[in-house]
């Protein structure tokens, strides 16, 4: 019992056909938003960090999810969801939901990645990334908890205990202060 329930936490979306089509024309709202967000946050860092990181870090690795994202928010936008299948908004609500953790990864490894260049600005910059982008990205995607459920845990571990592992008490804290916001806009 308790198996199925996590199951449907994590990966569960199978509703009524108009229900499931209901949640791809809102996700069909925010999902572009979502990347909008993305984009400028990825941006400013990319700019906070140019001087400190080495161009892939600050140029291409941004620049080549950049693409994809605008890509991705793009087919969102051609979207009908009223001309699809029961089958096709199945899919698309099973490949939002295996894509948000693959992109959250990389997201995350990305900005784990910076933390380490710049000064003790950037590195509140990064945080600051990490914790705005994943509460934003989350409410875009509320209409599909599980996807947004797998956004806060893959952001949220790796850069708290990142932080954890800081030896500044002001680190330390800021770990916690995000685990607990984006906590709390999951339950």
């Amino acid at each position: 019992m308790l198996g199925a329930k996590l199951y449907r936490l994590f990966f569960g979306f199978e509703d009524a056909p108009e229900v499931m089509r209901a949640k791809v024309r809102a996700l069909q709202r925010h999902v572009p938003l979502l990347y909008t967000i993305l984009l400028v946050n990825v941006a400013f860092v990319s700019i906070t960090h140019f001087k400190s990181t080495p161009l892939f870090l600050s140029v291409i690795a941004p620049a080549g999810v950049g693409i994809f994202a605008l890509l991705r928010a793009t087919s969102w936008l051609k979207l009908d969801p009223e001309t699809l299948s029961d089958d096709e908004v199945r899919a698309r609500l099973k490949s939002t939901i295996m894509l948000v953790p693959a992109l959250g990864a990389v997201f995350t490894i990305w900005a784990l990645t910076l933390f380490v260049y710049g000064g003790p600005y950037e590195k509140a910059h990064v945080t600051l990334f990490i914790a705005l982008t994943s509460a934003a990205c989350m409410l875009c995607l509320l209409h599909l908890r599980a996807a947004s459920l797998h956004l806060a845990l893959i952001v949220t571990i790796p850069f708290g205990l990142m932080l954890l592992q800081s030896p500044q008490l002001a680190s330390k804290l800021m770990a916690v202060n995000v685990a607990v916001a984006l906590g709390a806009m999951v339950v």
